[in-house]
């Protein structure tokens, strides 16, 4: 879908920056979910979210932009841990 990047706005915050892919970028109908991710996400809150900091959907790379959330990368975080085996657990229900 695109690469995250981690950034710091002018004061020194720190945030994580998604910058869509361009071969997605050329897609209508992935731009149209983009713009609807980006406007749900800024109307939504709560304590496991991370916040919506800026977006913008029109450009030629659309990106958004949150706060930054510390922790391993999901990469780090399976070499760790292993993998979940949430899904065989529901695949058995």
């Amino acid at each position: 879908m695109g690469t995250v990047f981690d950034g710091l706005d002018a004061a020194g915050l720190r945030g994580a920056v998604k910058v869509v892919h361009p071969a997605q970028a050329d897609d209508a109908e992935f731009r149209a979910r983009f713009r609807r991710e980006v406007q749900l996400s800024a109307r939504v809150q709560g304590p496991c979210l991370v916040p919506l900091i800026a977006a913008d959907g029109e450009a030629l790379s659309p990106w958004l932009a949150t706060a930054y959330a510390s922790g391993l990368t999901l990469d780090r975080y399976v070499a760790a841990h292993g993998h979940s085996d949430r899904h065989a657990r529901m695949d058995q229900s």
